[in-house]
């Protein structure tokens, strides 16, 4: 006889498999699912994501922290050599503004005698000591050679004779030619008494500045060059500035050119004129070079500070300072000095990385326990649970 429900349907009895797979007994507690299986069995892989992020954080911040120091160096450092290059910039036009001043004491004479040209930029040199010396270059005319080298021997100059390099390096007569510009004053003469005599105009980068000044009227600088005085010198720099002759025939007509006013500086010296720390010779915070980048088509360093080179720049790549006078366009680049990066080496951002990692790691544990309360909390549910159907 079948069993009958309170409903009055019939009660069918549960097969073998279905007691089997369900315990007599068995109570389903509360919680107790597909659900809470899957999130605990996803626990695992996130605890793990979760502490492998941590490195991953730490390294992030580390970055940031580094990344930070930098700029500030940087910063620091620029800020430096720009400054370096504005007294650098300033000393160039300066030295430049010397040639005006000349040029206006031969355009208030008929004719400068050595002794005048000597005492009148005396005063330019003591004032502007990275003026190496200071030139007249009278334009000299194939038809007036021999009346012009006449007249400087009787002015004292002996042995003077308009000359050029030769093909060894050595200064021999000038050949022929239509128009000379030789070297007639220099001051001082001591260290530069070899240039007296030398026609400017007969090698290509003086000719080119020449006649550059000569079109455009205003200072001229050529490009890094070695003097004839100093064979095994350091690079210079020359300064042209024409004078005219104001008293041309014809209105409108345009003023003849009674030679030229010339400025030699020795890179070194106007670099050095900068400060003790552009030479060098003190704890610099930054190592500087002066870089022509077109001289030929190719980039010549003009000087460099002792310790270039010496420490990795790494990072802090420093933007470079254009210094542009007088035609001439450098560029002045700098790098932190050894002494700089090892009196700034810290260890600040590693401190932050590490602090990061603690950081997440004490995240990663306080998300750990919260997960630990909410099984224990679990589990005293379904105990309690349990007490009540027992006791029921």
């Amino acid at each position: 006889m079948g069993l009958v429900d309170p409903d009055g349907a019939p009660s069918r009895r549960a097969g073998p498999q279905e007691r089997s797979a369900e315990p007599r007994g068995a109570l389903r507690l509360p919680g107790e699912g597909r659900l809470p299986h899957a999130a605990r069995a996803l626990a695992t892989p996130v605890v793990l994501v979760l502490i492998l992020l941590g490195p991953v954080m730490a390294g992030l911040a580390f970055q940031v922290a580094r990344e930070r120091q930098n700029e500030d160096h940087r910063d620091h450092l620029e800020d430096l050599l720009a400054v370096q290059a504005s007294e650098l910039r300033a000393g160039l036009r300066s030295s430049v503004e010397t040639l005006h001043a000349v040029r206006s004491f031969f355009d208030c004479s008929v004719q400068v005698t050595r002794d005048e040209f000597a005492r009148y930029t005396q005063d330019a040199r003591t004032r502007h000591p990275t003026i190496h010396a200071v030139e007249w270059i009278p334009r000299v005319t194939s038809a007036k050679r021999e009346a012009h080298e006449r007249a400087v021997v009787d002015n004292g100059a002996a042995d003077y004779v308009i000359r050029e390099l030769g093909t060894g390096g050595e200064l021999v007569p000038v050949s022929g030619r239509d128009v000379y510009h030789p070297v007639c004053y220099v001051e001082p003469l001591a260290g530069n008494r070899r240039a007296v005599g030398f026609d400017v105009g007969s090698e290509r980068l003086r000719r080119t500045a020449l006649e550059q000044a000569q079109t455009s009227g205003e200072a001229v600088l050529t490009e890094p060059l070695t003097l004839v005085q100093e064979p095994d010198g350091p690079h210079s720099v020359l300064g042209f500035l024409a004078v005219f002759d104001r008293d041309a025939d014809g209105e409108g007509a345009a003023p003849a050119v009674r030679g030229f006013v010339l400025i030699v500086s020795r890179i070194p010296d106007l670099v050095c004129a900068v400060g003790l720390d552009a030479c060098g010779d003190g704890d610099s915070d930054v190592e500087l070079r002066l870089v022509d980048p077109d001289v030929d088509g190719e980039a010549v360093s003009l000087f460099a500070t002792g310790g270039w080179g010496a420490a990795a720049e790494g990072p802090l790549h420093l933007r470079d300072q254009e210094i542009r006078v007088a035609g001439q366009t450098w560029f002045l680049q700098g790098q932190p000095s050894a002494a700089y990066l090892d009196a700034r080496r810290d260890y600040q951002p590693f401190v932050v990385g590490l602090a990061a990692l603690l950081l997440w790691g004490c995240l990663c544990g306080f998300l750990l326990l919260l997960g630990k309360r909410s099984r224990d909390r679990e589990t005293r549910s379904q105990a309690r649970f349990i007490r009540s159907v027992l006791q029921s």
